[in-house]
């Protein structure tokens, strides 16, 4: 049967003594060979107040919830990840993401307006941080840069915009955009290229470069006579 420890009957030292009340009664008697019982009563004796275990977190601390992770918050207080995250979850405050994109006015403004990549250069951010925030926001992607050629530019009002962009699978914004630019009017219908007899037996018979070169036109619009 093992014995109880002997009651305390020596002067206190000073350390036992200055710790009462700031350390736990069990914690004290493990450490100095007593019974809980005789930390308790010496503590009693002293008026000092049993310690009080549980954490009482400060309106400061409370305010830093959510502003960084609940790990740094737990170092820096000394308690445990769960009780920060738990205290956390109580107030209603979402978790603290270091990784979370601070979105600029000036960066929302460019959405949609140039290319996500070229966002996420500007302001260093992934490109598909980029592309998530555009999609929230209900903005569509900006038009890719185009490399125009002579032969393309010479078609636009020929045909609309849009049968223009379907064909050479682009934005119709750039389309409208370009030939705005080259000072040439939209495409009415009975004011564009006019497609008579003699043209349309030669179509298919002669490389469309060579047809476009025998009747004035631009090759792009021979390429798109030949689709339905």
């Amino acid at each position: 049967m093992k014995k109880k420890r002997a009651y305390w009957n020596k002067p206190w030292p000073k350390n036992l003594l200055s710790a009462l009340g700031k350390v736990r009664d069990k914690e004290l008697a493990k450490r100095f060979g007593l019974n809980v019982s005789t930390v308790r009563d010496k503590r009693r004796e002293l008026g000092i107040p049993l310690l009080d275990t549980r954490w009482k977190p400060t309106p400061a601390m409370i305010a830093l919830l959510g502003k960084e992770t609940d790990g740094s918050l737990a170092k820096r207080w000394k308690v445990s990840l769960d009780r920060v995250r738990l205290l956390r979850l109580r107030k209603g405050i979402p978790a603290c993401n270091p990784n979370a994109v601070v979105w600029k006015p000036e960066a929302i403004e460019l959405l949609g307006k140039v290319s996500d990549e070229e966002v996420a250069r500007q302001f260093k951010m992934k490109p598909v941080s980029v592309r998530n925030k555009r999609i929230e926001l209900g903005l569509p992607p900006a038009p890719r840069a185009h490399t125009w050629t002579t032969e393309m530019d010479e078609s636009l009002g020929q045909e609309p915009d849009t049968t223009w962009a379907k064909l050479w699978h682009i934005n119709a914004e750039s389309v409208r955009k370009r030939r705005i630019t080259l000072g040439i009017l939209p495409y009415r219908e009975g004011h564009g290229l006019t497609w008579n007899q003699a043209m349309l037996e030669q179509l298919g018979k002669i490389s469309d470069r060579k047809f476009a070169g025998v009747w004035g036109i631009a090759p792009q619009t021979v390429a798109l006579k030949h689709q339905p």
